[in-house]
C-alpha cells in the first residue's frame, strides 16, 4: 500500500518476486551457500588437463626403465657375452701404427734424388742453457740402421764442436783484434767462430759419408732451423 501517495516495493514487483525473501529486501541475511567461480573456466581445466598428461607419461618412463634394468639384470651371463660379441668390431686400421709401417723397414730410395719416407727429429737439450746442444741419447726409430754406439760418438763430436765455437773466452783475441784495427781483421782473417763452423759443416759431411748414409739416412745441417733440433732423413 502507498503511504502519502509513495508507492512500495510491493506495489511496483509482481507478486511472485515480492513474496521472494531476496527481492522483499532481505540483503542483511547471510546466504551460506558457497559461492561459484565466474568467468570462462575452459583454460583452468586444459592445463589441468596437459598436467596430468605429463604426469602420466613420466610415470609411463619410469616403469620402462625399471623394466628394462630388472630385464638386463635377469638375463643370463652368456646371453650378455653374446650380444657384446654380436657387436661390430673396430676397425683394424685404426691400431695399426703408422711409424710401424716405415720403420724398421728395408731402406727405399736415393739419397738427394727421392724424398724421405719419414724425419727423425732430435731435440735440442736446453741443459746447457743458451748454448746450442742436442740430445745424445739413441733414438729408436734409428734401431736396425746404426748402432747406439756410432750415433753416440756423432753426437758427443758435434756438441764439442758447438761448445767450442760459443765459447766466448776462445773469441776474446779475435775480438781485441777486430777493434784494435776498426775491424779490418773481420775482412781479412776468419775468427775462432768462422773457424770452428767450418769444422763442423766438415764433420757433418764426414759422418754422413761414413754412418748415415751407408744406412740410407741423412744428417740435416741444424743451422737451417736455427739449432731448434737436428733432423735425420730415413729413406
Amino acid at each position: 500500500m502507498a503511504h502519502d501517495g509513495v508507492p512500495t516495493t510491493a506495489d511496483i514487483l509482481p507478486t511472485s518476486l515480492a513474496s521472494s525473501p531476496s527481492a522483499a529486501g532481505t540483503s542483511s541475511e547471510h546466504d551460506d551457500r558457497p559461492l561459484r567461480p565466474t568467468g570462462n573456466t575452459s583454460g583452468d581445466s586444459t592445463s589441468s588437463t596437459t598436467l596430468d598428461g605429463q604426469r602420466a607419461s613420466q610415470q609411463t618412463e619410469a616403469t620402462g626403465i625399471t623394466t628394462a634394468a630388472r630385464s638386463s639384470a635377469s638375463m643370463p651371463a652368456n646371453d650378455i657375452a653374446d650380444q657384446r660379441k654380436a657387436k661390430p668390431p673396430v676397425a683394424a686400421s685404426a691400431s695399426i701404427d703408422p711409424y710401424r709401417e716405415v720403420f724398421g723397414t728395408p731402406p727405399v730410395g736415393q739419397i738427394g734424388k727421392h724424398k724421405p719416407r719419414e724425419i727423425v727429429r732430435i731435440e735440442r737439450d736446453y741443459t746447457a742453457g743458451e748454448l746450442p746442444q742436442f740430445w745424445s741419447g739413441f733414438p729408436i726409430e734409428l734401431e736396425g740402421r746404426v748402432t747406439p754406439t756410432a750415433h753416440l760418438q756423432v753426437m758427443n763430436k758435434l756438441n764439442a764442436r758447438l761448445a767450442s765455437a760459443y765459447d766466448p773466452y776462445k773469441s776474446i783475441f779475435d775480438n781485441v783484434l777486430a777493434v784494435m784495427t776498426l775491424y779490418i781483421s773481420t775482412i781479412l782473417t776468419q775468427g775462432h767462430y768462422g773457424r770452428e763452423m767450418a769444422q763442423f759443416d766438415k764433420e757433418i759431411e764426414e759422418v754422413n759419408r761414413t754412418v748415415y748414409n751407408p744406412a740410407s739416412l741423412n744428417l740435416i745441417d741444424p743451422r737451417s732451423v736455427g739449432y731448434l733440433f737436428l733432423e735425420i732423413e730415413y729413406y
